[in-house]
């Protein structure tokens, strides 16, 4: 069963609450600058997962739902990225348009090209994840958040949602790790379970994205990830 509003409420403030005080925050350009990779990312894995044949008809609906969403913000967050890298954004800017109206034409080759290419120009960062110095303490951290506020969503993930709220377990076993990551980034921004800033610290991130990968899902249900 999901939160009701005021569980969402909670669950937010709560994970606000939890974030170590001595974290190292971005700050506002650094942040969506890095959300503009990790959205490349999402963008590229829910095309990949659109243009499958066996991929469920409601699902196709939320992937594209989900594409049209992300690529309405692409633009603005593709431009922070360039100012923070010191990069000319008018070299991007058209790559983008054609993006967004490969997506409306549903010219799927040519947009998996176009992703690609800015996916490799405009590249998530995995070193501030830090999984070779992970300590016990994170760890434990880390699925303490994950079995308090994620664990009731996607433990019991219904296909029958056009989005649904896939096992982690699973999902980090069918996906290479950087768009795991990316979607931990920006799976939790914006959501009605946390509208607000993403609150989980890299440390979080790198904690419960080790805990998935080495720990059996607890969920019996393996659906391969689709939607």
């Amino acid at each position: 069963m999901r939160c009701k509003l005021l569980g969402k409420v909670i669950c937010s403030l709560s994970l606000f609450l939890i974030i170590p005080i001595n974290a190292k925050e971005l700050n506002s350009l650094q942040y969506d600058a890095r959300l503009c990779s990790a959205q490349l990312l999402v963008i590229r894995g829910d095309l990949s997962r659109l243009q499958l044949d066996d991929t469920k008809h409601h699902h196709k609906t939320g992937l594209k739902q989900r594409i049209a969403g992300a690529l309405g913000t692409l633009a603005w967050l593709c431009k922070q990225n360039s100012f923070e890298k010191d990069l000319d954004f008018a070299i991007y800017k058209k790559q983008i348009e054609n993006i967004q109206y490969s997506f409306e034409t549903e010219k799927w080759q040519i947009l998996n090209t176009e992703l690609t290419a800015l996916v490799s120009k405009m590249p998530l960062n995995e070193d501030t994840f830090n999984f070779k110095q992970l300590s016990k303490n994170t760890l434990d951290t880390s699925i303490s958040i994950y079995k308090h506020y994620c664990k009731a969503c996607h433990d019991k993930p219904s296909s029958e949602s056009k989005t649904p709220a896939y096992s982690l377990f699973e999902m980090v076993k069918q996906m290479p790790r950087n768009e795991f990551l990316a979607r931990m980034i920006v799976g939790v921004h914006g959501t009605p379970k946390i509208a607000l800033r993403n609150p989980l610290t890299d440390d979080d991130i790198a904690g419960m994205t080790y805990y998935f990968e080495n720990t059996a899902s607890d969920n019996p249900t393996k659906e391969k990830i689709k939607g």
